[in-house]
């Protein structure tokens, strides 16, 4: 097997796992149920082998902890590597009306309107809000800090106005985002040490800030529940029973699309 498809799979205690984005309460109550329905913890949680930070899996990490297990199946990754990607989500509006966009240019300080085009979206520092094919900045480069407390600012105004806001990855998002009557909120590129720094002070960014494309994903571990409440480790006998098959990209699994190969052990 090549060395990208290598999957390094451990049992990790709960308690040590750092998670570096917030989650979404009812999402995980949801997932927990889940969990103690099906009996078992289905996929792998994401994380740096080196820091145990948690870089894909945050409600995965929150339900197991409510279900009360001990320890949680990990794929430990080398964040540092250049094979795996840091990516970012879009926030989106559709059809906002003046006032939200008013109040999300307010509550943000982006009151300079700026020319921008979509070849620009991919490399600005600075906060860009666009709507109806005009784009406005706070005219400045933003920080790790700065930016998880504007996209709190966003979501509060689009909450407020009952509106729904969309994600969109900036793999996938296309040029309609910025011309449609879309209110969209582009936030500048976090760095992987902007990642690290955050989790380990327990400054966490707001859900879907972050996108990691791995070398490979595993999926469908199907680990028992209660062994991991007990922290048993038969993950070596749960594996020797699995065969792989591998799903190319862009892969569609459960419904979802992702970026990089799924191998899913069945």
């Amino acid at each position: 097997m090549p060395i990208r498809e290598r999957i390094n799979l451990k049992l990790i205690p709960t308690a040590e796992l750092i998670p570096h984005e917030e989650t979404v309460p009812y999402l995980s109550d949801r997932l927990a149920h889940k969990m103690i329905r099906d009996g078992v913890q289905k996929d792998p949680i994401i994380v740096d082998e080196g820091s145990r930070i948690v870089l894909d899996g945050m409600h995965r990490l929150a339900a197991l902890k409510r279900v009360g297990a001990k320890v949680a199946v990990c794929s430990l990754e080398d964040y540092m590597s250049e094979d795996l990607k840091l990516l970012r989500w879009h926030r989106f509006v559709e059809g906002p009306g003046e006032d939200v966009v008013r109040a999300a240019r307010t509550a943000l300080g982006t009151t300079k309107e700026v020319s921008f085009s979509w070849d620009e979206a991919g490399l600005q520092r600075g906060l860009t809000l666009t709507y109806l094919g005009k784009a406005y900045t706070s005219g400045r480069e933003e920080s790790a800090e700065s930016v998880m407390e504007a996209t709190r600012k966003f979501d509060r105004v689009v909450s407020e106005s009952g509106a729904a806001i969309g994600y969109v990855d900036e793999s996938t998002a296309s040029p309609e985002l910025l011309k449609g009557d879309y209110m969209a909120l582009l936030a500048p590129r976090l760095r992987k040490t902007d990642v690290v720094h955050a989790a380990r002070e327990g400054r966490l960014f707001p859900p879907k800030t972050t996108l990691h494309v791995l070398p490979v994903r595993p999926m469908g571990i199907n680990y028992p529940i209660e062994d991991l409440r007990r922290n048993n480790d038969v993950l070596e006998k749960v594996l020797s029973t699995r065969s792989r098959r591998r799903i190319e990209p862009p892969s569609f699994y459960r419904g979802r699309l992702y970026r990089e190969p799924v191998v899913v052990l069945e």
